[in-house]
């Protein structure tokens, strides 16, 4: 769940329902459409996409005729000489306690929403009272950072009493103070002229880009909408509705649209552009119920029958306040298991009373629901009761923690047509009013209609083939769809194979086992025989304990797979499964008891099949493997030249709970650590990936530690190992980064790679080239007849950086929704890769999953990467509940991550060189 900056909506206008904001009188009514328009685009159905199937299994597709599109870019014309002028905010509230004068900055980063909130509500009061305000327009962040549409004059400026709606003001606390604010120049960059975008027709930009220009546009574009009262702000900039839509039992959605700038070079001109997406994002529902115990009844209903677990995993962090202490915020952590009627306090001198009394005499608060149990503070805050707290609005909910039923229908609500989706973006575009009163005094032309990027070439070259066992070679179809059939390409062994059933699915067991060897045998995998392989059987609903004895069986007789049909009812079985994975190196394939009985009792083959894909990689086989044509000859992985790293991190959600990360934190709270998947090409088949993971400091998105260049060389003495030659070229694909993070890792992490290249062997001197490969954007691109761009289209002019190769390509068919496409910055190219060489790299990479016969919706090793992180964060989850003692710590009480990392990852063991994410 993310801290929501909002901002009270419509600072301008007291109309709009916002008690005590002033009306600064900045608008005439336009009406939201004014300046807006849709691209001209030719008449419905004239794009030239061929949209039957052609490809077949045989030869290859020729170059599709390009379709036409349009993304939701939307370029900004600025008037010459426009410039917005930088100045440094400090909003300090001074009062005396116990006889100490205390200055507090309220604009500081570490306050939280309702600070945030009122500094917004402090600078639209302080600007209607300052002569050096009159006539100039401001754009604010809530914190130091202020753009006005003129110069002005520092100044000071103490805000009075009645200046601010005493309601806000408790946020400050108890104590009686003067709150002062002081406007002075910045300390760099004190003037940002909005025209200049000579930086981008340099060379040097892409590593060394000056943001400012991009960060003024982005404010006043935020502050624009908001200016409208239909809009908060929460998680970074993106902006939300202020309207709720419901879905049930405390959560609701907002429209959200998220949103940037970016510079493009259309038609040889260099623009800024505002890219936009829409999202339905889910909150917690408060604008009917803000007393956190009616919050909590509209979630567990009738408390004599509710499923308190499901609440605490729900309520995981939501903040909180005391109606009598509101400058006091709190996270909840769990509720008591005695109710109020039986909880006793312990005061500051050591006494005792009920809780009941005590609120009563120090709170003035007669408690009514003392059947209830009371709040769990985060932190060690305290025990309250329920009825005396108020949810802090517009809290963004991570999803993870919300039941099934209600994460699908924010899935729902997400995956809407393209059509409806570019509808959402041109009616948010126009309510956010970025050409009004705002948008106007920095030189945004009011008389320039504001339009998206149309009549996008979508090239569409041919689909890479597929290689099969037996010397096959196939061509997908034009959806990437392709069938894989007969033996593998490198069929696995299984020497040593056991199988764990749960008790009770024995006859189930045995008749699936015959299948699947069976099916395997076909596909050319060898098992070991029937009588051979080793049974275990362990009761539905085990402990962790019991798992891990049979998992020391299995490691004391040479198991090297283990085949587990498990209980649908047994919610642990997969990740007790995959901890044991983790702890004991043996390479483990669930299927779940309701999957086995469909393929025994009604053949589903296609099942199977898939189950076989998994086994078969996972044991070190690989399944087929995508052709490069002559374009992409010099980046083919599949005869050597080309070593390829991917990595990502996987960062904590809320439901990962406290560990400490460092002595600091180890007094107050930590965070779970975070995640790295590391996969490469290094075994003795190029076209297979290795994959692992290790551990590192939580929310940290860069991976420049030594630790991160001791795993990178593991992987290459792997390598090595293999008996491979060394490749010509090491391609780098990197998920997971901003364009604000491109120079750390051009800076920071290649060098650990290329350090440890040079460590392996000092004379290898390889080509170095680093890509961005992301969907995390907010591009869409759409068909000039609003529906999904074929499989394998890429859009490389108009919308892109023309500061590197970039380019955006649609890896996969997308089933339910809007194709979203992945995104490719290359921001280091020593072997000169050209745009089509690294269009045919990547689109061929997307085809090796080996699990799907399609392609994946990232190029594969990067979707590996992925996935491999996640199963760390998931394995350590799982052992943090079941063993957390079992979780190395530094003498200080911090996570050890080298010794986490040991212990639970697949590094210097017999996993290193396998793909057990599969």
């Amino acid at each position: 769940m993310a801290d929501s900056h909002n901002r009270p909506p419509g600072r301008r206008h007291q109309n709009q329902g916002n008690q005590g904001l002033p009306n600064r009188g900045r608008f005439t009514n336009q009406g939201y459409g004014a300046g807006f328009e849709n691209s001209n685009r030719p008449p419905r159905g004239q794009t030239q996409q061929n949209r039957g199937y052609g490809g077949g299994f045989g030869n290859a597709l020729s170059m599709t005729s390009p379709a036409f599109g349009e993304g939701m870019i939307f370029p900004l014309e600025i008037k010459p000489g426009s410039k917005a002028y930088r100045k440094h905010v400090d909003i300090v509230f001074n009062f005396t306690k116990d006889g100490r004068y205390i200055c507090v900055n309220i604009t500081d980063k570490r306050h939280g929403t309702r600070k945030r909130l009122l500094c917004y509500q402090i600078m639209a009061t302080v600007s209607t009272m300052v002569e050096a305000f009159k006539g100039v327009e401001y754009v604010y962040d809530n914190m130091h950072n202020m753009y006005t549409s003129k110069k002005i004059d520092d100044f000071t400026y103490t805000i009075k009493d009645n200046d601010i709606p005493a309601e806000m003001l408790k946020c400050l606390g108890p104590h009686e103070g003067e709150l002062v604010m002081t406007v002075r120049e910045a300390d760099s960059v004190q003037v940002v002229d909005l025209c200049d975008l000579s930086q981008y027709k340099t060379d040097t930009v892409l590593l060394r880009e000056d943001r400012a220009l991009r960060n003024a546009l982005e404010m006043i574009v935020t502050e624009s909408a908001l200016a409208t009262g239909h809009f908060l702000v929460a998680r970074g900039n993106d902006l939300f509705r202020v309207e709720e839509e419901p879905i049930d039992r405390g959560l609701c959605t907002r429209l959200g649209t998220k949103k940037g700038i970016r510079i493009i070079k259309k038609d040889g001109e260099y623009l800024p552009a505002l890219v936009v997406d829409t999202v339905h994002s889910p909150f917690y529902a408060t604008e009917a119920k803000t007393n956190f115990l009616d919050f909590v009844l509209s979630f567990i209903g009738n408390p004599r029958t509710a499923n308190w677990e499901e609440a605490k995993t729900f309520l995981n962090g939501i903040k909180v306040y005391p109606e009598y202490g509101q400058h006091r915020v709190l996270q909840f952590d769990d509720f008591t298991v005695e109710t109020v009627a039986n909880l006793i306090v312990t005061r500051d001198d050591g006494a005792t009373m009920p809780m009941k009394e005590y609120f009563q005499a120090f709170t003035n608060t007669t408690l009514k629901r003392l059947n209830l149990p009371a709040m769990i503070a985060k932190n060690n805050a305290g025990i309250y009761p329920m009825e005396v707290l108020c949810v802090v609005p517009s809290q963004l909910v991570d999803l993870d923690v919300c039941p099934n039923n209600m994460r699908d229908k924010v899935h729902r609500r997400n995956a809407v047509a393209p059509r409806i989706r570019h509808d959402e973006i041109m009616q948010e575009l126009k309510a956010m009013d970025i050409n009004g009163a705002i948008g106007r005094a920095f030189g945004i032309d009011p008389n320039a209609p504001i339009e998206n990027v149309s009549h996008l070439t979508f090239e569409q070259p041919p689909k890479p083939k597929i290689q099969l066992g037996s010397g096959r070679i196939i061509t997908p179809f034009e959806d990437g769809k392709f069938k894989l059939s007969g033996p593998y390409l490198n069929p696995a062994v299984i020497d040593n194979m056991a199988v764990l059933v749960t008790d009770g699915l024995q006859s189930l067991a045995k008749e699936f086992l015959k299948r699947f060897i069976e099916n395997g045998q076909f596909s050319g995998m060898r098992f070991p025989a029937f009588n051979s392989i080793y049974w275990q059987t362990i009761c539905d609903g085990s402990s962790f304990e019991n798992w891990d004895k049979t998992f020391e069986y299995f490691k004391n007789h040479n198991i090297s797979f283990v085949l587990m049909i498990g209980n649908n009812r047994d919610p642990n079985s997969h990740n007790f499964l995959k901890l044991c994975e983790s702890r004991h190196k043996i390479l483990t394939q669930l299927v779940m008891s309701e999957t086995a009985d469909r393929i025994v009792s009604r053949g589903q083959h296609v099942t199977l099949s898939n189950i076989l894909h998994k086994t078969n990689i996972k044991n070190g086989g690989l399944n087929y493997k995508p052709l490069f044509d002559k374009v992409g000859e010099r980046l083919d992985i599949n005869i050597g030249k080309v070593l390829i790293f991917a990595y990502d991190v996987s960062h904590p959600g809320e439901l990962d709970s406290a560990l400490p990360q460092n002595r600091k934190e180890v007094k107050t709270v930590g965070e779970f650590p975070s995640v790295v998947g590391l996969v490469a090409n290094v075994l003795p088949e190029p076209s297979a990936f290795a994959d692992s993971f290790f551990y590192q400091q939580s929310r940290k998105e860069e991976v420049v530690s030594s630790v991160f260049g001791d795993h990178v060389k593991k992987m290459l003495m792997l390598l090595v190992k293999s008996g491979r030659s060394l490749p010509s070229t090491v391609a780098i694909l990197r998920d997971g980064v901003s364009e604000g993070q491109f120079s750390m890792v051009v800076h920071k992490e290649l060098p650990l790679i290329k350090q440890a290249c040079a460590e392996v062997k000092p004379t290898w001197k390889p080509k170095f080239l680093v890509a961005i490969v992301t969907k995390r954007h907010h591009k869409r691109f759409v068909n000039e007849d609003l529906t999904n761009a074929s499989v394998g289209s890429f859009v490389t002019d108009k919308v892109v950086r023309p500061d590197c190769v970039e380019f955006f390509m649609a890896c996969h068919k997308t089933i339910k929704g809007t194709t979203k496409f992945v995104q490719v910055s290359i921001i280091h190219n020593e072997p000169k890769a050209t745009m089509e060489e690294l269009k045919q790299f990547l689109h061929a990479l997307s085809y090796g999953h080996q699990i799907v016969t399609s392609p994946a919706s990232l190029p594969t090793p990067v979707y590996q990467a992925d996935d491999v992180a996640t199963r760390g964060r998931e394995v350590l989850y799982t052992l943090r509940r079941e063993r957390p003692n079992e979780i190395p710590m530094t003498e200080d009480g911090a996570v050890d991550f080298e010794a986490l990392s040991s212990f639970l990852g697949y590094f210097d063991s017999p996993l290193a060189a396998k793909r057990c994410s599969a």
